[in-house]
């Protein structure tokens, strides 16, 4: 009986002894399942488990890729943090992510769309990777080469939360401002009927004077729906800039006579548009109605040159007003622009600030018309072929522009992702080590203030940013700039360059802990310029030339 009993007190003790060790390892796994990824918890709580030290901690929060605070609901700051063991044993029940090779001989260049995701929740952030060197973070990719964008199912549903709508482009009417240039303006039209979606009855010729040349080319689209409207008003009264403003309120006045229009599209008669033009106002054309801080949408780059630019599905936004192949609203025209309409320089006049009133104008990284008008009232060949012949016309009609692209031109959509383009961009590395050791990379770099007074004075040739336009084939004026910022492709890399002391040189220096490179180093070439003054170019004259002229006058005064 004894022994039984022992038995018996011996099983128990074992049974007792089993079930500890299978409770302690529970609780083990437990512990290990707060940093597993299969158990659902979020990425920012596994972060805090990996960056026990409160130096990781503080590296992890200066590296975050985006800002939650500009898209509480659908975006999340993540930080950094190590690959998981075992990843892709896991199923994809809580994080997702499609990794598209392009070939087994060259893996290193690659297209990833990643979603992450909560239990019961929408993605909280979607983005895709090109180009060489990524490496993989958790269940991120970041990029060192190409543009960081954002993409996905993020776009989505940002879309959907701005209400962005496609523009029912059938009834926009589309006004051609002409003169007496034929052959353009033939061309232009030829074009317009080989873009698809155009609707040719929606066109009207708006010819200044009675160039009877003109009226035969409006004949031979007439069977189309072209028609055209005379001004024989003050043709030949006045400067050629005093004539123009008073044709242009002439056609947006016409244009906007139904009180059913909403917006027109206005084009000159050198224009030639792509295949896509209408599809892409077709997708930002309603920007105006989500986004209040927008007062044009253009087709027009202007430093969109050949060797500038690569993305057709980008949207940029700037300060300078682009009035080439450009949508304009009514509201804005009818409320704000034609009771106070300029008798001269009409475009120069809304580009004042006093008009602009910090509104910015949305335009495509790669132009959607080209201009093919070699002489006109302020262009000559000089001009032309220095500028304005080395457009990059989009001829991609298999990517047009979608509302997901076009939702970036919002301005809350278009600042996020201009920060994750900061925060991307590689500060400490001098302008010759980029051009002679580099590939595929996005540089920042900055240089000297250049502005003073009226823009006519930024194209000095004194000035630090004539000698950035002059060695990089770009404007001398500050167009296309934004917050004292210009971006465009350099041979291989992608350069951001920042005014000292501008906003976008402000946030570089909160991002990075290093100092922005000075282009020029050493150098300040800002001059001492006169205070604003307006100069009127003659006809075939470009302002440029106008404002030369001025200094080397005042020069000779001295």
């Amino acid at each position: 009986m004894g022994a039984y009993t022992a038995g018996f007190w011996f099983g128990i003790g074992l049974l007792a002894g089993f079930g500890l060790f299978l409770a302690t390892n529970s609780a083990l796994g437990a512990s290990r399942n707060l940093i597993h990824p299969k158990h659902g918890n979020s990425l920012a709580t596994r972060a805090k488990i990996f960056t026990s030290d409160q130096n990781q901690r503080e590296r992890t929060t200066t590296e975050l890729p985006i800002l939650a605070k500009n898209f509480p609901d659908t975006v999340e700051s993540l930080p950094k943090i190590k690959p998981q063991p075992k990843i892709k044993t896991e199923p994809k029940t809580k994080t997702q992510s499609k990794i598209k090779t392009q070939s087994k001989a060259n893996t290193r260049r690659t297209t990833t769309q990643t979603e992450v995701k909560s239990p019961g929740s929408k993605p909280r952030i979607v983005r895709r990777w090109n180009g060489e060197g990524t490496d993989k973070i958790g269940s991120l990719r970041i990029e060192h080469g190409g543009v960081p964008k954002l993409e996905g199912s993020l776009m989505d549903q940002i879309v959907k939360e701005r209400g962005l709508l496609p523009l029912d482009i059938s009834r926009v009417p589309v006004a051609i401002v002409a003169k007496d240039r034929p052959d353009l303006l033939r061309r232009c039209l030829e074009s317009i009927e080989r873009a698809e979606s155009s609707v040719m009855n929606m066109v009207t010729i708006y010819q200044h004077g009675h160039d009877p040349r003109l009226s035969s080319v409006a004949e031979d689209f007439q069977k189309q729906g072209v028609s055209l409207v005379r001004n024989e008003a003050n043709t030949n009264n006045g400067e050629a800039h005093v004539r123009i403003a008073r044709h242009y309120k002439f056609v947006l006045s016409r244009a906007f006579e139904n009180p059913e229009t909403s917006y027109v599209i206005v084009l000159e008669d050198d224009m030639e548009v792509s295949v896509d033009f209408f599809l892409y106002f077709q997708s930002i054309g309603r920007l105006y109605e989500v986004d209040d801080s927008i007062y044009c949408i253009s087709t027009w780059n202007d430093n969109g040159f050949l060797n500038k630019v690569r993305d057709s599905r980008r949207v940029l936004r700037s300060e300078f007003f682009m009035g080439l192949g450009w949508l304009v609203s009514r509201k804005l025209y009818k409320e704000e622009w034609e009771p106070r309409w300029p008798s001269a320089h009409w475009d120069h006049w809304l580009r004042d600030p006093r008009n602009r009133k910090g509104r910015e104008c949305v335009y495509p990284e790669i132009s959607r018309n080209y201009n093919s008008g070699s002489v006109g009232v302020h262009v000559n060949h000089k001009f032309y072929n220095k500028f304005l012949k080395r457009i990059k016309k989009n001829g991609d009609k298999s990517s047009p522009l979608r509302l997901q692209d076009a939702i970036k031109g919002e301005r809350r959509t278009y600042e996020q992702e201009q920060d994750l383009l900061l925060r991307s961009a590689i500060v400490n590395v001098s302008f010759p080590d980029i051009s002679s050791n580099h590939k595929n990379g996005v540089f920042a770099l900055a240089f000297e203030k250049s502005r003073r007074g009226s823009y006519i004075w930024e194209s000095d040739p004194n000035s630090a940013w004539a000698k950035i336009a002059q060695d990089f084939g770009i404007w001398h004026e500050f167009r296309t700039f934004r917050q004292g910022l210009v971006q465009f492709w350099h041979e291989d890399n992608f350069l951001i360059l920042v005014e000292k002391g501008s906003k976008a040189y402000q946030r570089l220096a909160e991002l990075h802990s290093e100092p922005v490179k000075q282009i020029y180093p050493g150098e300040s070439r800002a001059p001492k310029m006169p205070p604003e003054m307006l100069v009127v170019a003659a006809q075939a004259q470009s302002c440029d030339d106008a404002a030369s002229n001025l200094r080397n006058a005042a020069a000779r005064d001295i």
